[in-house]
């Protein structure tokens, strides 16, 4: 009788490593599909991000063109603060996995590219607000002429 209380403990301990593992892997491929759907979304915004870091700014003619040209490169860094979230939550999913896989971490790869174009975003950003674009390309401004918005560029720029 003591043979069958010590199969019966070992096949109660053994059935509950199974049941820990099944719920650990369970767990685990949610976090797993969480870290890849986030990746796979991320994708794209890189891509198109990149190519927009690669292009060149164009200097403005017109005072209007100086404004339109700092709302776009705002935008276009808030893009990426914004992104960066999605990519973090990626690695967090990831990060959260008991067993992790053999399948290569892209979150890294991902990083080191999103750092160079959130660079960029962020020099572009700092270029335009000090009028670096804005006197390269209006330099009726800088000859100390008055047109149309100069105060309203000069008010802009003290603010920020």
């Amino acid at each position: 009788m003591k043979e069958f209380f010590t199969i019966k403990e070992t096949i109660t301990d053994l059935h509950e490593k199974v049941e820990m593992e099944a719920g650990s892997i369970t767990q685990d491929q949610k976090y797993f599909a969480d870290y890849l759907h986030g990746v796979k979304n991320f994708k794209p915004w890189m891509d198109s991000a990149e190519t927009v870091a690669k292009t060149a700014l164009v200097k403005p003619s017109k005072i209007e063109d100086a404004f339109a040209l700092l709302e776009t490169v705002k935008k276009f860094q808030e893009g990426c603060s914004e992104n960066k979230g999605k990519l973090d939550a990626a690695a967090d999913s990831r990060s959260h996995m008991e067993k992790q896989t053999k399948a290569d971490n892209e979150v890294e790869t991902l990083t080191s590219r999103w750092d160079t174009v959130k660079k960029v975003a962020d020099d572009r950003v700092t270029k335009v607000r000090a009028g670096e674009m804005v006197e390269a390309g209006l330099g009726w401004i800088g000859r100390g002429e008055v047109g149309p918005g100069r105060k309203r560029l000069e008010q802009s720029y003290i603010q920020r």
